[in-house]
């Protein structure tokens, strides 16, 4: 009991925090209390033999005066281990500097979890201290019997283990108390944010936050002071003096056109000649006239000036009476008898003589006369119209025919290239800085390298180039509005960049190194020089701190007064009054902004007014940036750095910094940035014009007609001709017109071939005429001419005949795999060779004219991959299929050697370029003119030996192979004899090669039809196996619809649903069903009444999942992944061949259960617009309560409310 009650005295004692030492004086009666009972206590131990375990007198007083003269340790209480440790920590003078900081370290880590521990439980404390004192009381009163050394030293020992344990205990959950956070994964924020970004996991490696006033948290508005400004230059003495309303043109000293009607020096026009225009402001300045005297002086000098006495004498007139009497030789009666006088009521108070009231004002002295003219124009306008009236002519021609130029005041001269006139919006070199979160600020900065740094985004434009530095640190909104900037730049010619593509610079960029080199060559600094980034806060207060630095000023009567609203603030549209002229200052972008209605003296007035306040220098002291030197204090130059006033103030704007004149409406993209709501119209969601005609009649048209299959059968397709210069082809031998009876002979005179290789052409020897490769671009120039020759009455052709003169076409000829470069080069040099202005056609290969093939006289082949290419080939083999029904026409295509590949209804050419061996390999069903055909395609290249096969031997052999019997040199050659990669017809005798056809089923008029295609390729007199290919097919607009006429059976292809049109699906979804029905119903029919008492064969596919028997009706088959996966989501098989006659039948279906009606997706065919009429009379009663001729006649929105309540809307 003793040490129980020692130790809580101790723990009371050593506790230093002030609530633990106000409960220990609340029960100082206890504690004294107890401290008499231990001087008892110990006085008895020393009594009963314990004075070795008693310390001295001496120890006691210093252990209670280091303890405070509170509760102190009991004599006979050991340490503990943890207790005995601390002492010992105390006494640090025998030991070195390396163990006083171990032992600091390891009290700075338990200590206070001890100090914790204590205060929470002084509770506890006080109620053992109460027990104590009773127990106490209990050992007192038994004198006799003292306790024993083993009943104190088990007790001590169970104490001290069971404080060890809980402390033991509570040291640990403290320790696991943030532990779990190191065993989860950080969250998004941390991940993804630019400060997870810049910091990773752990807080202590953030930079401390910069100690610049712009990134106070608790920061207040500071904008400069907001003052008018008035011009000192301006002299407005003027102002006062008369003026008239046409002031305005006739100050305008640029001289225009006479022959602009209602203008000039003649009443019809404005100013023609610098004379003109002297004469016209001399008028509007007006001539000072002095106002004469009305006294008797001035009235005698002015009547009698130049009047002499004997010149009035002489002049004088002697007048008589009688004179007097023949003026009133009037009758009597009719004078009037009497006279009556009347007198005038007036109702104004008559005024003195104003010629009095003149003359006795003595401010008149002179006055300034001022002659505009306007009479005289009205009198020429009116001659002029008069003019008219008695003319055919118009009055803007009569008054050119009247005119006389001058065109000694005009200079024209065309600018340089890069040419930038005085206050034009832009500089020669500028660098945008990108920056914020909230609205992204764009301002112009100083062009050098030390302002770039990898927290923000930047945009440097230098006439035809154009960098975009992605910042490695930018945030999601910079990184975005740079881009839309640079592109906006990039798409409109903005900023004068006349650049064709924009070079990104960072770590989503591919910018080359030489790209890289002249970035930073610009701004004066060398490769990864760029200052890194700051605290991620940076960005939300400098962009505030920058737009209280914003100042908007507008021109009223020769002076800028501040707009008070967008004075500090974010600008908004609204401000732009098209009366108005406005200054916008931003530190290093000055804009003069003029509306459309401002006239041309108020903008003169305003550039004078606005140079004066760019003259007087910059004052940002009252701001906490300036925006001239702020990008210069971002990133690591903020941190610890208060920016100094001589910063923020100068005399003299920088020669970086823009002085811009804006016209409305021609606003550049620098200045757009600054409004918080300009208008982007890009983004704007436009209503589509898809099915508006449908919308407009308020419903959905889907009941299309099958179309007629009789016109379908009996159509005929033209036979391919080619038609240049109004002159008809053919196929480019001869050509007979049956409508004139006259023949055309073609003749090629010369056949010239240049390779494009990007924007570069070189010539093709004339060997190698005819050889082109699928990853290349070629011009081909047809030398050729006509003649025509006629017919006699016997039908015969005529003996005579008429040779034309020299022809010229240029063909340009595409491959299918060439890049977009090359094809844009091969058209642009195609006009650049075109020196005689002949006709220019663009052929795409596979598609080829029967004329462009004629040019080769079966020479032609298309080898894969691009010209002059070190890439080597999988294999000595390479294999190629013929097309074309005609020697002549001859041309064969390079296709992957492999069995995949064969058909049964053509011929293959195997070449081996280093045995020199040549496998004409025969399908088959192939035709004996395909044979043929490919037999003359193979002697060409054994006689010419193309140098494009690389032939290692000097000795070509030609062997013929039948499919079914090859040999294994073939069969080595195409991996193996596994006849099930390709439709095989070895087993089919009673098969038939006939020319397909393919017809395009739409309903985009309006009105179901359909289209035949026509191929080049196809000739009358034989069967064309194949006419088309599958890009006649994919290119169509999808989802389409194509009945494929073939040997093999009627299909039915179908297409697919574009991602990007997944919005259509609603309405689309229901016309594309009912174009299926219309034409699943055609294809039945065209089989029907083409193959009369036979069951129909008409097979249904769909893009991308095609079996091997449909595509093999096409020379070669590229499998679509992409299409193919599309269709398996909507729940199409692979290869799967579905019957038209069954697939119908379920799309027709009338009625459908309710529950398959409220699923989803619905059965197809099903209109999801109205599917209560799907239900079955029965069916539709029990569940509306109403029949459908009632539910028909309802309003649109108690039908609406009534689908929606049964699970059919």
């Amino acid at each position: 009991m003793i040490f129980q009650v020692g130790s809580v005295g101790r723990s009371v004692g050593r506790n230093n925090n002030a609530s633990s030492i106000v409960k220990s004086q609340s029960h100082s009666a206890v504690s004294s209390a107890f401290r008499s009972s231990l001087k008892t206590d110990s006085t008895k131990c020393k009594t009963s033999g314990f004075n070795g375990t008693v310390e001295n007198q001496d120890e006691t007083d210093e252990s209670r005066a280091r303890m405070g003269g509170s509760l102190r340790r009991s004599t006979t209480q050991p340490f503990k281990s943890t207790e005995s440790s601390s002492n010992t920590d105390d006494d640090m003078s025998g030991a070195t500097i390396q163990e006083r900081l171990a032992r600091l370290k390891r009290n700075g880590e338990l200590n206070w979890q001890k100090r914790k521990s204590q205060i929470t439980n002084i509770e506890n404390e006080l109620s053992v201290i109460t027990s104590g004192n009773y127990l106490f009381k209990e050992n007192s009163l038994s004198k006799n019997e003292i306790p024993s050394r083993s009943i104190c030293r088990k007790e001590k020992e169970g104490t001290d283990l069971k404080s060890s344990i809980l402390a033991d205990r509570l040291g640990k959950l403290d320790a696991a108390k943030d532990g779990w956070k190191k065993r989860i994964q950080p969250s998004d924020a941390v991940r993804f944010s630019v400060e997870g970004k810049m910091f990773g996991k752990t807080d202590s490696q953030i930079p401390p936050r910069p100690s610049l006033s712009i990134l106070s948290t608790q920061r207040t508005k500071r904008s400069p002071k907001a003052a008018k400004f008035k011009s000192k230059k301006c002299n407005n003495s003027l102002k006062s003096m008369p003026s008239s309303p046409c002031n305005e043109q006739l100050s305008n000293p640029i001289s225009r056109s006479v022959s602009a009607p209602g203008s000039g020096k003649d009443g019809l026009l404005s100013l023609s000649s610098s004379s003109s225009v002297a004469e016209d402001e001399k008028d509007a300045k007006g001539l000072k006239v002095s106002v004469p005297k009305t006294d008797d002086e001035t009235f005698t000098s002015f009547f009698n000036g130049g009047l002499s006495s004997e010149k009035i004498l002489r002049e004088r007139l002697e007048i008589n009476d009688e004179d007097l009497d023949l003026v009133t030789n009037i009758n009597s009666s009719q004078l009037l008898v009497q006279k009556k006088n009347i007198k005038m009521q007036r109702r104004r108070v008559t005024v003195r003589n104003p010629l009095k009231s003149l003359a006795a004002r003595l401010d008149l002295q002179e006055y300034t006369e001022v002659k505009t003219g306007v009479a005289q124009k009205e009198l020429k306008r009116i001659k002029l119209e008069k003019a008219a009236k008695n003319s055919t002519l118009a009055i803007e021609a009569l008054a050119g025919l009247a005119s006389q130029e001058d065109f000694t005041a005009i200079t024209l001269k065309k600018p340089m290239e890069g040419t930038i006139f005085p206050d034009s919006p832009y500089k020669s070199l500028m660098l945008l800085h990108v920056k914020g979160r909230r609205h992204v600020q764009t301002r112009l900065i100083e062009p050098i390298a030390e302002n770039v740094n990898t927290g923000d985004c930047f945009i440097l434009v230098s006439g035809n180039k154009i960098f975009h530095y992605v910042g490695k640190y930018a945030n999601v909104i910079e990184r975005s509005r740079g881009s839309e900037i640079s592109s906006n730049i990039l798409q409109n010619g903005d900023l004068g960049c006349t650049a064709d593509s924009i070079i990104t610079i960072g770590e989503s960029g591919k910018a080359t190194t030489e790209q890289i080199k002249e970035f930073w060559n610009l701004l004066g600094g060398k490769p990864d020089c760029e200052r890194k980034a700051g605290n991620p806060d940076e960005d939300e207060l400098f962009e505030s701190c920058l737009v209280d630095t914003n100042m908007v000023y507008e021109l009223i009567n020769d002076e800028l007064v501040p707009n008070e609203n967008y004075w500090g603030s974010i600008p908004k549209i609204e401000i732009l009054d098209p009366n108005k002229v406005l200054i916008f200052d931003f530190g290093s972008e000055f804009y003069v902004w003029m509306g459309k209605n401002v006239g041309p003296s108020v903008r003169k007035t305003a550039l004078k007014v606005a140079k004066e306040l760019w003259e007087e220098g910059f004052d940002y002291l009252d701001c906490a940036v300036c925006p001239l030197t702020a990008a210069s204090f971002l990133g690591e130059n903020g941190v610890n750095r208060e920016i100094p006033d001589s910063a923020k103030a100068g005399p003299v704007r920088p020669s970086w910094a823009l002085f811009a004149k804006i016209t409305q409406n021609m606003e550049t993209v620098l200045f757009r940035e600054k409004f918080l709501d300009w208008p982007d119209y890009s983004r704007v969601i436009q209503k589509s014009k898809k099915n508006e005609e449908s919308e407009h009649n308020g419903s959905l048209n889907t009941d299309f007609k099958a179309c007629d299959v009789k016109d379908m059968i009996e159509n005929v397709v033209p036979e391919p001709d080619l038609i240049l210069e109004n002159s008809h082809l053919g196929r480019g031998i001869r050509f007979f017109d049956e409508e004139t009876r006259r023949c055309s002979e073609i003749s090629t005179r010369e056949v010239t071939v240049w390779h494009i290789n990007e924007y570069e052409y070189s010539e093709v020897p004339s060997k190698s005429v005819g050889q082109f490769h699928e990853e290349d671009s070629y011009v081909i120039r047809w030398h050729y001419t006509i003649t025509i020759t006629g017919r006699e009455l016997s039908g015969q052709p005529s003996k005579h005949f008429t040779t034309g003169r020299d022809r010229y076409a240029y063909f340009c000829w595409q491959g299918a795999n060439s890049p977009v470069n090359d094809k844009g080069a091969a058209a642009c040099l195609t006009v650049e060779l075109d020196k005689e202005h002949g006709p220019q056609i663009q052929v795409v290969q596979g598609f080829e004219p029967p004329a462009f093939l004629n040019l080769f006289q079966g020479k032609m082949i298309v080898h894969g991959g691009r010209r002059f290419s070190e890439e080597v080939s999988t294999g000595p083999w390479r294999m190629f299929i013929c097309r074309g029904e005609t020697e002549s026409e001859a041309v064969l295509f390079e296709v992957p050697c492999s069995m995949r590949q064969l058909r049964s209804v053509t011929s293959f050419a195997l070449i081996n370029n280093s045995t020199g061996k040549i496998i004409v390999w025969h399908g088959w069903k192939s035709c004996e003119h395909t044979k043929r055909v490919i037999l003359h395609a193979v002697n060409e290249i054994q006689k010419n030996m193309y140098d494009e096969f690389k032939f290692e031997s000097s000795k070509i052999t030609i062997r013929e192979e039948m499919e079914g019997s090859e040999s294994r040199d073939f069969l080595n050659a195409v991996g193996g004899d596994n006849r099930k990669l390709y439709f095989s017809l070895l087993d089919n005798d009673d098969f038939e090669v006939k020319t397909p056809r393919l017809f395009h089923l739409t309903s985009v008029s309006g009105e179901f039809q359909f289209n035949e295609l026509a191929s080049p390729y196809l000739t009358k007199n034989v069967p064309t196996p194949f006419p088309f290919l599958q890009s006649d097919l994919y290119s169509a607009s999808q989802p389409a619809l194509f009945l494929l006429d073939s040997p093999s059976g009627l299909w039915l292809w179908q297409g697919w649903w574009d991602n990007n049109t997944e919005s259509d699906r609603g309405t689309g979804n229901v016309r594309f069903q009912a174009e299926r029905r219309a034409a699943m119903t055609t294809a039945l029919a065209y089989w029907d009444h083409k193959n009369k008492n036979s069951p129909p064969e008409v097979y249904l596919v769909w893009a991308g999942l095609e079996p091997l028997v449909f595509t093999n009706q096409f020379p070669f088959w590229t499998n679509r992944d992409d299409v193919a996966e599309i269709n398996i989501q909507d729940g199409k098989k692979p290869g799967e061949i579905l019957s038209v006659k069954t697939e119908l039948e379920s799309l027709t279906q009338s009625y459908y259960p309710l529950s398959q009606l409220q699923n989803r997706p619905l059965p197809d065919g099903v209109n999801p617009t109205s599917l209560e009429d799907y239900l079955k009379p029965q069916c539709f009663q029990e569940l509306f309560g109403l029949e459908k001729e009632e539910f028909i006649r309802m309003p649109s929105w108690k039908k609406k409310k009534l689908k929606q309540e049964a699970g059919l809307f």
